[in-house]
């Protein structure tokens, strides 16, 4: 139960300051559908074993379906350096580029994690990230 509070207590921290603060976005990949992986290098922060950061992901194409144009994501994720595996905290979907619109919708829900295999995006996308901490 702390645990989970704790997390709550996370993420509403990082919502506040990172969506109220001008971020000066680090590019980091691209995807083979043009979609574009950056960082922002304020939000980096280690906790315990783990990288957690804001990303954003501009997409090329709209996402979803026709009645929710998404453009972008803001996401929260974690990072595993030593394995390179990845999870979202949280995410937010934006009607434009660049983080900008409106909020289509916020998915708070702590996904699982997520190999990223060599030569993929997040692999390149992590590399980065973790690099540069």
């Amino acid at each position: 139960m702390i645990k989970n509070i704790s997390i709550i207590f996370f993420i509403n921290f990082f919502l506040t300051i990172s969506l109220n603060a001008y971020a000066e976005w680090i590019s980091t990949a691209y995807s083979d559908k043009g979609d574009y992986y950056h960082y922002d290098p304020l939000t980096l922060s280690r906790h315990n074993d783990y990288i957690v950061v804001w990303e954003l992901v501009d997409y090329t194409r709209q996402s979803l379906t026709p009645d929710k144009p998404i453009y972008s994501a803001k996401n929260l994720i974690q990072i595993d350096c030593l394995t390179l595996k990845h999870r979202f905290i949280t995410s937010i979907y934006f009607s434009q580029t660049g983080g900008a619109g409106y909020i289509v919708m916020n998915d708070d829900s702590i996904s699982n994690w997520t190999p990223n295999y060599s030569g993929s995006t997040g692999y390149a996308h992590a590399t980065a990230i973790c690099r540069n901490y």
